[in-house]
């Protein structure tokens, strides 16, 4: 073909050919997807030392306060949780409940479920909730109900089908923290429900797992929404929302740790696949270099110190310095404006 294919060209193929891909020298590379393969890929891209970007996942937490509004939680929480049934990497990933809002969270989430999605045959043939990826997902996630030691509250394994790939919406409260299911990102329409007393409590959980790509707290109280926000790491978060964050061009999205590295979106992406390189153009008209030549004296080592790292004045110094200049400006502030009303003064009587 005649035609250019150097702007964009599409290479489709699975796991043998990304592994070819990888083996090649890159500019950058970008990838999206789980944490186990972003560390692969940074392994093969460290060969070049090949800049990478990574937007992986992880377990991304919910926290609901005892002063969150019950129902705006249940109706975000499900909408982010939901969406694709749950095969998204800023999907909620497990809740955790102030023991006042318990009941009132979980009684919300199964009704909202039911009303919303149907139950039974309903549910299944409702074009509007999605199917597992793969059967090998569907298996996995099987496996991760089946293991948990926490209460099913809402659907169960003996709804699933796996030659259709359909596992219905699950609600499991107080599993155990060592479960599979909470130490493993589910990818999948399953929701761990954990009560919690205590604030510290529930941030110890969260600060004991690996950095995820996104936080969600519902909080009308600001202190406590603030305390999670400072107490925390992710790559992202929302106050009483969740996922919204990534819908912002304006606002630079990734994640940190094990949930990725770099980010983009708006000129936040532009930025993140550029080079920036610095330039200097200097005249010639002074031949010399900004070092004199050779023997140097003794006191250019320290003020090449002072030039580019201390400055010449202490800290008494340059506090004195700061003085006089608001002095100065104030003076000069204060003639300007004697020297407009007087000349004000001076039209008036004109």
């Amino acid at each position: 073909s005649t035609q250019s294919t150097w702007g964009i060209k599409v290479i489709t193929g699975g796991v043998s050919v990304s592994q070819s891909l990888l083996n090649l020298k890159w500019d950058h590379i970008f990838y999206t997807g789980s944490t186990s393969v972003g560390k692969f890929i940074m392994e093969k891209a460290s060969k070049h030392l090949t800049p990478v970007t990574l937007e992986l996942g992880g377990k991304c937490p919910v926290i609901v306060d005892a002063s969150a509004k019950v129902e705006a939680a249940v109706n975000r929480i499900l909408g982010g949780k939901l969406l694709n049934a749950g095969q998204t990497c800023l999907a909620p990933d497990y809740v955790l409940v102030h023991s006042s809002l318990e009941k009132s969270l979980v009684n919300g989430l199964i009704e909202h479920i039911n009303k919303n999605y149907g139950q039974g045959s309903p549910l299944k043939s409702n074009k509007d909730y999605g199917r597992i990826i793969s059967s090998n997902h569907v298996q996995r996630i099987t496996n991760l109900i089946k293991t948990t030691s926490g209460e099913v509250v809402l659907g169960d394994v003996n709804s699933i089908d796996e030659s259709d790939r359909f596992i219905p919406p699950v609600l499991i409260l107080n599993p155990h923290l060592d479960d599979p299911i909470m130490n493993e990102e589910i990818f999948g329409p399953v929701l761990p429900i954990i009560t919690f007393n205590s604030l510290d409590s529930a941030l110890e959980i969260i600060n004991n797992k690996e950095r995820a790509l996104a936080l969600y707290v519902f909080a009308e109280n600001k202190k406590v929404a603030n305390r999670v926000l400072s107490s925390t790491m992710s790559g992202g978060a929302c106050v009483n929302s969740v996922i919204e964050h990534y819908t912002d061009h304006n606002m630079p999205f990734g994640g940190t740790g094990c949930s990725g590295l770099g980010k983009y979106h708006g000129k936040y992406g532009f930025d993140e696949f550029t080079h920036l390189r610095s330039v200097v153009y200097k005249s010639t008209l002074s031949k010399a270099f900004v070092l004199p030549p050779p023997p140097y004296p003794e006191y250019l080592y320290g003020l090449a110190v002072k030039m580019s790292i201390t400055g010449f004045l202490n800290r008494t110094q340059r506090k004195i310095l700061n003085f006089v200049k608001k002095i100065l400006i104030g003076a000069a502030v204060t003639t300007s404006l004697s020297l407009i009303f007087q000349k004000g003064k001076l039209l008036l009587s004109n």
